[in-house]
């Protein structure tokens, strides 16, 4: 299950007021629930070459597994992953659609499926 996002600026991986806040929630939502991981998904926009950008995408998905750790979700229970502008949200033409096109998203499965 989806269960949210955390947006970045331009060629970031700084972790802004707001992705903080939804990350602390999230880790008082799941930090108590056995059985689960959390797949901490990085995605980057179209500009730049795919190299740059799967690199970019997996250094946000670090940073806030990094976040995550440190305040207290078992790290055994975090994966990361990496599609650089593979999978974009929108068509990416204006600013307001890239920027959605920057981000982490959080997913919450089981983790015998993660096996």
């Amino acid at each position: 299950a989806w269960v949210g996002d955390v947006l970045f600026p331009v060629a970031s991986i700084t972790i802004l007021e707001p992705g903080r806040r939804r990350l602390d929630a999230l880790i008082a939502e799941t930090n108590s629930l056995e059985g689960f991981v959390l797949v901490v998904e990085g995605h980057a926009d179209e500009a730049g070459d795919s190299e740059s950008n799967l690199a970019l995408s997996l250094a946000r998905a670090h940073k806030v597994r990094a976040y995550l750790v440190e305040r207290g979700l078992p790290a055994d229970r975090v994966i990361v992953k990496g599609f650089g502008s593979q999978m974009p949200r929108t068509d990416g033409r204006s600013e307001q659609a890239r920027q959605q096109n920057r981000r982490v998203e959080l997913w919450l499965r089981p983790a015998a499926d993660q096996q």
